[in-house]
This record gives structure tokens, sequence and C-alpha cells, in this order.
């Protein structure tokens, strides 16, 4: 895991060296429940964005969004 560094600018200011977005190791969570949760945010962070593409470009999208834990299927309905 990356380290925030303190580093000094030519006017001797002290600031922090930016972490930005860290990449992981893409593996199979092993806890159900943290499984769980991260289904769902990201469920909803994709259902979000196919909302968004549906309001900018007026297209229409469909999905497959399957849960492990049993069948059930989710959809997008925008209006308009």
């Amino acid at each position: 895991m990356a380290t925030l560094k303190q580093t000094k600018s030519k006017s001797n200011i002290t600031t922090k060296a930016r972490r930005g977005r860290q990449k992981f190791e893409i593996k199979k969570l092993e806890d159900e429940s943290s499984r769980q949760v991260t289904f769902s945010k990201r469920r909803n962070g994709l259902f979000k964005k196919a909302s968004e593409r549906c309001v900018l470009c007026g297209a229409k999208i469909a999905g497959p969004a399957l849960r492990q834990l049993g069948p059930k299927f989710w959809s997008i309905n925008i209006p308009g």
C-alpha cells in the first residue's frame, strides 16, 4: 500500500503528496457479507450510469444483474 510522503516545495511550504486512485488486485471476496455489500454498491453504480445514459442519449439499455444467493433479476425503467 502506498504511503503519503511530505515534500517541501521551493517556497518551504510542506505539502502532502496525494495518493490518487489506488489499484487493487481483483479477487473473489471470501467474506459473504462483504461480497453482498460490494455487489449492491456496484449494482447501484451501474444502474445510475445506465440511467444517465438513457437520459442524455435517449438510449434504451437492458442488462442482467444476477445475484449469487438466489434467482433475482433487476431491470432499469427510466421514465420519459
